[in-house]
């Protein structure tokens, strides 16, 4: 979940952020006591000029009374902007040392699969970028674990995107030549993942803060996401990974993030400037 772009701030009075409230928890979707005003203040801002709209009052009534601007405005309240391999410098050290160390921890606790949560998976690109690291790995290597990677978000227009996984030539634009030859199908709409890639790819939509699942992960992303929720939240959702981790497990944060209050006490830093950290 992170902007596209610095729009100015707008201020919600306290009757409007109420109304608001309402609105989205009567469609089950997003919970705004959780995030940071400043922000749900800009997000409303790009509702009011796409729709074009004078007042936060008129937006809402508009919003209210028009299912698809409802779904328009959970979307930009939950925004992602993503790509294949974001970050390269943070998918390098994932490569060199996160996937190493995890298959390390993965032979000598006996595992029998490698678990990885991408948590605001948006349209898809983080968890296949990281299953394509893992994969390549094992070819390079000339090693074989079970591995699954479950991409989860709010939003049911990208988890629809990421499930079909064909993205357009824009999308993969910067990929290397050699990992887009092996990994991806060219067709006429663009690019699919190949199977091998989808088959150890699963998609679920799921808020935040509801993260207990049945598995353990051996690695948990989640990239400029609680930088948009109150420290308090913050320290909610990293304690949850933290459960959700197996020991010696990785986490990692986008580079607008640190661990905050006592979660700094649960983990080691990897990468200080990758904000990658391991589970004490």
């Amino acid at each position: 979940m992170i902007e596209s772009e610095q729009e100015e701030n707008i201020l919600l009075t306290p009757r409007a952020f109420a109304r608001l409230r309402t609105i989205l928890k009567g469609g089950g979707n997003v919970n705004l006591n959780l995030y940071k005003d400043p922000y749900i203040g800009r997000r409303i801002q790009v509702r009011m000029r796409a729709t074009q709209v004078a007042t936060t009052e008129e937006y809402l009534d508009f919003a209210e009374n028009n299912p698809i601007e409802y779904k328009k405005l959970v979307s930009a309240l939950t925004i992602n902007v993503t790509r294949f391999f974001r970050n390269e410098e943070t998918f390098e050290k994932i490569r060199e040392v996160v996937i190493p160390g995890i298959i390390r921890n993965h032979y000598e606790r006996g595992g029998h699969r490698i678990n990885v949560l991408s948590v605001g998976c948006s349209t898809g690109e983080e968890p296949y970028s990281i299953a394509i690291l893992f994969l390549d790995h094992f070819q390079k290597m000339g090693q074989s674990c079970d591995l699954r990677v479950i991409g989860t978000d709010i939003d049911k227009r990208a988890l629809f995107h990421a499930l079909k996984g064909i993205y357009d030539r824009e999308k993969v634009y910067d990929i290397p030549k050699d990992i887009l030859k092996r990994y991806f199908i060219e067709t006429k709409k663009g690019y699919q993942i190949a199977p091998e890639v989808r088959n150890r790819v699963i998609f679920i939509k799921k808020d935040i803060l509801s993260y207990k699942m049945y598995s353990r992960f051996d690695l948990i992303l989640s990239r400029n996401i609680l930088i948009y929720f109150l420290r308090s939240y913050q320290e909610v959702i990293v304690e949850s990974f933290h459960r959700q981790l197996v020991r010696g497990g990785f986490l990692v944060l986008g580079r607008a993030e640190s661990l905050v209050g006592r979660t700094r006490q649960l983990f080691e830093p990897v990468s200080v400037a990758d904000r990658i950290y391991r589970k004490i």
